[in-house]
Parts: structure tokens; C-alpha cells; sequence
């Protein structure tokens, strides 16, 4: 009896554990070279989740926590005890792009796991990043040690430094045999190549009148006028410099405000005159002292400049602009900015919506230091903007219920153009969204094939006139069929891409405004059954044949 008792509860202690265990999932997959498919090791893989829906834009932010892994000898990973649901999978590794399970430049596919389910044999294919290789010298043949390499793509009507791989900065130099490697993703790019910063310095001493002008591949004086390169995933491009002394010119000043010297770290930039406002283009060598808000540019070419203002912190934030004729040394150059400023608006609702979780941006045209002010919408009707500069900003109103649309937009009484408003004293800002008389739009997308496009992003801007906060975009379905649930009535231009663009800022980009309105379609909606249109696709590469030059 006491032998079958014993016997009885030692059963018990191994059958309730068993009864009460929740079998647990798991994911194991390699990572690969996409061009080789060669395994990759050593590679970072990130997983997130699990969600609830099967497919997130890339916007939106990973779930936390994140278990990242580091992938074996043959590329191999593996992630154990998952609950069920859908799940982010991400790679990336030095020297490639980074990739995800079934990625495209618009969507994120997640990997569903079912319960207790073990998947496995899933593949990440990580393209590899191209090189474009420098060598620099000067007039006599000599290698530049530590010339300075900058990359640049023209975005939105801005030349843009871009990132390169391995780079704390957005610049590269040269090593002692005068040589660079700048590593990048595929896609034109703008390459210059500057003298030493320490020796640029010197030279206006040394040689009045005379220095080293920053150029552009392979022989300008600015982006305008060079050489578009084409990087390759996997391949390398050439790029070799002969800097040359030539005229060039000294500028020495400070920021000066309203009420007199504005102390701080100055952060000038220099373009070419008639460009937009931006910091991000060098023309020349730049210093500036890190207290008394004063700079000098040296190695500046003659010519019609631009010059731009602010701080390079964001406290307190100031911008200003004016133009410059350089035709030898210029001392002493005051500067002229202006303090930040509040942006004081309404939102006035039409008909019945929670907009509680929206949120409106006021995105500036120009590219200067700082983030976009924006006010969360919570309760009441009052906008404050803090921190708007002297700039030309486009509103954007973002996550609006699916039943809202925008209406109208209007600052100092006007309209809001896709140019833009600046900030002037005693005009505010009068925004109307409105779930009353709302149009709908459906279609599909397809390539030039005529086969349908996954996950294709679709953008619409007004083209009636109507405010630039009307533009809309929506992600497709895996079918390439999509909807926009409520817009405002009027005409619009709807196209499709490949890549994800920001609708609010398209405009500002007149060789991508230009395709857009060769590619795209004019469709006209009003209340009532929705029409559908047919889009062909606008593939990447279109895109980055058009940013080529400007």
C-alpha cells in the first residue's frame, strides 16, 4: 500500500509540471551575401515582436524589448522560446546594407510563429555596400595626407552629406599615401576632396589671394558642375583628385543678433547664390570657436555666395542668411541672425473625430540644425510652436483618425503653399480638419510588367491648388491594391514608388517633382463611391537617375 502511494505521488510530481508547461517556439535561419550567397558570420540579428499584425512600415518603431544574436561559422541564428505571433527579423554587418525577412523599401513583412511552432531555413540576404576610391594630390603629384572627403546626394533641392560606413562623422581623409575608400549604398553621389584643414588654415598667410579651393570630381568648384558617380553593391568606382592652387579667399566673422554678438558655437555653411539655405554643402575649410559665436571659412573661391547662420547647439536656436560677393578677403563680416520665434495657431475639427494621438509638424524647407517643431494634439484647440526659426515651413498633420482629412491650412490669412509660410510677428496659424463630406480613392499598383507590386507606396498631392497638408500617402497591400479613406475633395496627382518618399516634402525636389508629374496620374474625387486608377510603378532606380544632378 505505502509502495503504490509513493509510487502514485511520483507520478504526480512528473505529470503536473508536463500538463502545466506552454510549449515555446523558435526561429533558426542564416545570413547571406545577396550577391554571392555566400553564408555570412559574425552578423548582428535583431528580433522584435511579437505583434499582432502581420506588416509594419518602416517608420514605425521596433517592439522592446529586442534580442539580438550574432550569427555563427556558416551565418547561422537562432531564437528559442517564442510566444506565438508575428515577428521583425533584421540583419545587418559591417560593410553591407542592412536587410530583414522579407523586406522592401516600403514594407516589413513580419514572420508569423505559430504556437510551439519551430521555423526554421530562414534567409537574410544582405546586399553588400559599394566603395568609391580616392586618391588625392596636389599640383606637383605629391599625396595629400588627410585631405578631406565629403559625399553628397541632391535631396529635396539640398545637397545632402551623407553617412560613410565605419565614419563617426560625415567625412573621410586620406591616409598617408593620400588614399580613401568612402563606403556607400548604392546610388549617385557628389564627391569632394579639400586640403589638409591645418594647412588651409596657413595658406591665406603664406600666399595671400591664393590656397586650395575645395573641388568637386573631377575638376569644379562646386556640385553643380561635377561628376555624378554611380555606386555599385559590391563594386568599387574610381575618384581621383589633383587639387590645384588657384585665387581663394578668407572670411572671418561672427553671428551677430538683434541685441548685439550671439555667443555660442557659430555653425556657417557657404553655397553657391540662388541655392536653398541649407549648412550641409562645403565650399571651403570652416572653424569656428566654441564660445564667442565667431568663424572663418577660408580656400573660398571668387563668386555670388549664400551664407546661412545658427548655432551648432540647439539652445538658443537662431538662423539667418544673406549673400556675400567674394572677390578677396572679407574681415570682420557680421552675420545677421534672428532668435527663434513661437508659431501660434487654431485647429478647428468639423464633424466628429478623437484626434487624441495626432500630432502636427511644422517641417522646414531649408535643412538647418534643430528638429521640427511640432504640438501633440490632446485636448482644446490652442497650437504653440516653439523654436520656429526664419525658415519656410510646411505643415503636416500625421496619424489622423482613417475618417479625417485636412481641409485647409492657412497662415496670416493665406493659404499654405508647398513653398512654404516664414514666421512673422502677429500672424497665426489656422488649420481645419474635417470628417464631413470626405472622398475616397482606391487602385492598384502594377510594374512596368503589368504584374501587381507588394507593398507599393502610394503618394497623392493636391494639384487644385488645395493646401500641401492635404498630401496623403498609404502603403499598398501585398496584392497591390490600396485605399485612401478620406480625402478632401478636389484634384490630386497619385503615384506609386518603390521607395519610400515623405509626401509633405516632394515638392522641394524639382527633378523628383518633375518625374512624379510625368509618371503620375490626375484624379479627381468627391463624396460618393470612391473612383480606382491604375498605377504603373516608379522604380528605384528611376528615382536615383533623376537625383543624379539637379
Amino acid at each position: 500500500m505505502i509502495d503504490r502511494v509513493a509510487l502514485a505521488l511520483t507520478a504526480a510530481i512528473w505529470i503536473l509540471p508536463a500538463c502545466a508547461q506552454t510549449t515555446s517556439g523558435s526561429i533558426e535561419g542564416q545570413t547571406v551575401n545577396l550577391k554571392t550567397g555566400a553564408p555570412l558570420r559574425d552578423a548582428t540579428v535583431t528580433l522584435s515582436g511579437p505583434y499582432a499584425k502581420g506588416v509594419l512600415d518602416p517608420d514605425e518603431p521596433p517592439l522592446s524589448p529586442q534580442v539580438r544574436v550574432s550569427s555563427g561559422d556558416q551565418g547561422r541564428f537562432a531564437f528559442h522560446n517564442l510566444a506565438a505571433g508575428n515577428y521583425s527579423i533584421s540583419a545587418g554587418r559591417a560593410g553591407f546594407r542592412s536587410g530583414g525577412y522579407s523586406e522592401t523599401r516600403v514594407a516589413r513583412e513580419l514572420l508569423p510563429v505559430g504556437e510551439g511552432q519551430q521555423v526554421k531555413d530562414v534567409v537574410i540576404k544582405l546586399a553588400p555596400l559599394g566603395v568609391i576610391a580616392c586618391k588625392v594630390v596636389d599640383e606637383a603629384g605629391v599625396p595629400l595626407q588627410n585631405a578631406r572627403i565629403t559625399t553628397y546626394r541632391y535631396v529635396n533641392g539640398i545637397w545632402m552629406r551623407t553617412s560613410q560606413a565605419g565614419e563617426p562623422t560625415q567625412f573621410g581623409y586620406t591616409n598617408d599615401l593620400g588614399e580613401y575608400r568612402a563606403v556607400l549604398p548604392p546610388g549617385p553621389f557628389v564627391v569632394s576632396a579639400a586640403y589638409p584643414f591645418a594647412l588651409a588654415q596657413l595658406e591665406p598667410d603664406i600666399t595671400p589671394g591664393q590656397g586650395h579651393p575645395t573641388t568637386y570630381y573631377p575638376n569644379s568648384p562646386g556640385p553643380e558642375n561635377a561628376q555624378t558617380l554611380t555606386v555599385v553593391s559590391g563594386e568599387t568606382v574610381k575618384a581621383d583628385f589633383t587639387l590645384r592652387k588657384a585665387p581663394a579667399y578668407r572670411i572671418s566673422g561672427s553671428l551677430v543678433g538683434p541685441d548685439g554678438r550671439v555667443w555660442g558655437q557659430a555653425c556657417p555653411g557657404i553655397l553657391p547664390k540662388g541655392s536653398l539655405p541649407s549648412d550641409f554643402l562645403l565650399l571651403g575649410s570652416i572653424s569656428a570657436d566654441p564660445q564667442d559665436g565667431s568663424f572663418t571659412i577660408v580656400a573660398v573661391p571668387p563668386g555670388s555666395y549664400l551664407l546661412t547662420g545658427a548655432l551648432c547647439g540647439n539652445e538658443p536656436p537662431v538662423s539667418g542668411v544673406q549673400e556675400l560677393e567674394v572677390s578677396g578677403n572679407v574681415e570682420g563680416l557680421k552675420l545677421h541672425v534672428t532668435p527663434a520665434r513661437q508659431v501660434r495657431g487654431t485647429l478647428k475639427l468639423e464633424g466628429d473625430a478623437n484626434l487624441a494621438g495626432a500630432t502636427v509638424y511644422l517641417l522646414h524647407v531649408e535643412r538647418f540644425p534643430g528638429r521640427a517643431p511640432s504640438v501633440a494634439i490632446s485636448s482644446g484647440s490652442s497650437l504653440v510652436f516653439e523654436g520656429a526659426l526664419s525658415l519656410h515651413y510646411v505643415p503636416e498633420v500625421r496619424r489622423l483618425p482613417l475618417n479625417c482629412y485636412v481641409k485647409s491650412v492657412r497662415y496670416g490669412g493665406q493659404e499654405v503653399a508647398a513653398t512654404g509660410f516664414q514666421p512673422v510677428a502677429g500672424a497665426s496659424l489656422e488649420i481645419t480638419v474635417s470628417t464631413l463630406g470626405a472622398a475616397q480613392l482606391t487602385g492598384s499598383v502594377a510594374d512596368a510588367a503589368g504584374r501587381p507590386v507588394r507593398y507599393p507606396l502610394v503618394t497623392l498631392m493636391p494639384s487644385d491648388g488645395g493646401p500641401a497638408a492635404s498630401a496623403k500617402d498609404v502603403m499598398g497591400d501585398a496584392d497591390g491594391k490600396f485605399v485612401f479613406p478620406a480625402l478632401r475633395p478636389g484634384e490630386y496627382r497619385a503615384a506609386a514608388w518603390e521607395e519610400g518618399l515623405d509626401v509633405a516634402q516632394l515638392g522641394g525636389d524639382p527633378r523628383i517633382l518633375k518625374l512624379y508629374r510625368e509618371r503620375g496620374k490626375v484624379v479627381t474625387v468627391q463624396p460618393g463611391p470612391p473612383p480606382a486608377v491604375a498605377l504603373t510603378l516608379i522604380g528605384a532606380g528611376e528615382v536615383d537617375q533623376a537625383r543624379g544632378k539637379p
